[in-house]
């Protein structure tokens, strides 16, 4: 069984606190179903649950929880930042060029970390964050070759996603989504 967000928050040293449980709530719940939110979508949640909530509180709550190991924030290059709660091993993350959709993916290697440069310049490694870009399954299937054979990608998401600005990843086109 695992344990609650207060007992996590409290194990962690921080004070237990409305806006943190509804933040710490939304993004395990979204976890649960392999999603990942940015601040924004977060943002929506809490208030959904709360009522009024700034939003300096809600990335007040999202660093507090992040620095206290409670919350793990990803940025893909080009893309908002993204919080999951899935914590404490040793996961990477796939991103699709196309719809921005991102999805968890566990390490081959097994500990951290899984990559060792090839000088270390003196630094003592202890992690590598690792991103594989490609394209999900559905961004694959809607390019559809064009009248000159070159293929074109549908600016399109997944059902009930909004744009995301800013929309590019590196040799992305066209705009990212994400679901609330």
């Amino acid at each position: 069984m695992t344990e609650s967000p207060e007992v996590l928050m409290r194990a962690a040293g921080l004070r237990v606190t409305g806006p943190r449980l509804a933040v710490y709530q939304a993004l395990d719940t979204a976890t649960a179903t392999g999603r990942h939110l940015t601040a924004a979508v977060v943002t929506d949640a809490v208030r959904t649950r709360l009522g009024a909530v700034s939003t300096q509180a809600v990335y007040d709550c999202l660093e507090a929880l992040t620095a206290a190991g409670l919350v793990r924030r990803i940025e893909p290059a080009g893309h908002p930042a993204l919080y999951e709660t899935r914590v404490g091993d040793n996961h990477h993350h796939l991103v699709c060029r196309g719809c921005g959709r991102t999805a968890d993916v566990d390490c081959s290697h097994g500990t951290a970390p899984c990559l060792t440069p090839a000088d270390d310049l003196g630094f003592v490694v202890d992690e590598a964050e690792v991103v594989f870009w490609g394209r999900c399954a559905d961004c694959a299937a809607s390019q559809a070759p064009s009248s000159d054979g070159l293929r074109v990608r549908q600016a399109r998401g997944p059902a009930g996603a909004r744009p995301v600005l800013p929309s590019r990843a590196p040799g992305a086109a066209g705009p990212s989504f994400t679901t609330a």
